[in-house]
């Protein structure tokens, strides 16, 4: 047997310590949010321009001039 001669409690050391610490911090959840808010709205942006689009007519603009 070891004879440590201290007045501190282990203990209460250890527990000072676990206290002492820094807690963890939550994980940041808006820029993986904003990120995918901006990807759907591009993507609607791209549908409605895609639906609103008029049909291409198959002639170039200068051959119908003619």
């Amino acid at each position: 047997m070891s004879n440590i001669d201290s007045s501190l409690d282990l203990e209460q050391v250890s527990l000072a310590k676990v206290l002492l610490q820094l807690p963890p911090q939550p994980p940041q959840t808006w820029g993986p949010l904003s990120a995918a808010a901006f990807a759907a709205v591009a993507a609607l942006a791209l549908a409605t321009a895609s639906l609103l689009v008029p049909v291409a007519e198959g002639r170039h603009v200068v051959q119908s001039s003619r």
